[in-house]
């Protein structure tokens, strides 16, 4: 799996790493500075999607208790 991840397939725009398959939710950037998340990845749309809402939560209580 791990050669799988430098296939330039699985990178989109050079740096969004997107491979379902890999069961990895963080893997090593491309450059191999750092770290990225992997966007086929599963959970990752849970996550992105709990954030979101807590977001919009956030801003709706700032807003009424603001204005």
């Amino acid at each position: 799996m791990m050669d799988n991840r430098y296939n330039p397939q699985h990178w989109k725009m050079g740096f969004f790493y997107v491979n379902p398959k890999d069961p990895l939710l963080v893997v090593p950037k491309l450059n191999g500075l750092g770290w990225t998340l992997n966007f086929g990845h599963k959970a990752l749309s849970r996550y992105a999607l709990i954030l979101l809402v807590l977001l919009v939560i956030y801003v709706a209580v700032r807003y009424y208790y603001t204005g």
